[in-house]
């Protein structure tokens, strides 16, 4: 009865805690979520937002390829080299908020709906974040929503509530890209 009594003390503690640190299973994920808009229709364009392990949301402006994309899961360094271009730190995501997203993220089931071509040209906008594997140090992406070329939603009850959370974020973003293309073209 001692320890139950004890365990609930500590859980109340941290409950009043507005900063937590993230769960030591995920200590080494320095990249947790990814916001972008890419385009090739007449030459590359590729904005987006990356939200780090502090919870910092950093813009990134890429006008170069990037070769490890279709190379899944990346390293560190590839997503280094991913996030490196222009940046700018344009937010913050209390820590205690990233732990429930990661949450979900590690919740979201592949219930993708099938990707279908939509659009041409027109780009696209993908919602979605990483699954880290600390053996490995590699990062897996989980696409929740994609919107343009080839439009896709999750359709498990997490990849719902994350992809609400991250198009959210994305309209509080300055990234006129981000903010202004939701929902404005060839969704599924």
């Amino acid at each position: 009865m001692r320890m139950r009594w004890s365990m609930l003390a500590v859980v109340l503690g941290l409950a009043g805690c507005d900063e937590l640190a993230l769960d030591p299973s995920v200590s080494d994920q320095e990249y947790l979520f990814d916001i972008s808009y890419r385009s090739t229709g007449f030459f590359l364009y590729w904005v987006g937002v990356v939200v780090l392990q502090d919870g910092s949301i950093v813009a990134y402006d890429r006008d170069v390829d990037w070769p490890a994309e279709d190379a899944p899961p990346y390293s560190g360094a590839d997503l280094k080299d991913r996030y490196a271009s222009n940046q700018r730190v344009v937010g913050q995501v209390p820590v205690s908020e990233l732990q429930r997203r990661l949450g979900q993220l590690m919740s979201v089931t592949p219930a993708d709906s099938v990707p279908n071509i939509a659009c041409n040209d027109a780009g696209m906008v993908t919602y979605g974040g990483y699954r880290y594997d600390p053996e490995t140090e590699g990062y897996t992406p989980v696409v929740v929503r994609a919107e343009g070329d080839r439009p896709r939603q999750n359709t498990s009850m997490a990849g719902l509530k994350l992809a609400a959370w991250l198009m959210e974020l994305a309209r509080e973003t300055d990234i006129e890209e981000l903010s202004n293309f939701q929902g404005s073209f060839c969704v599924p």
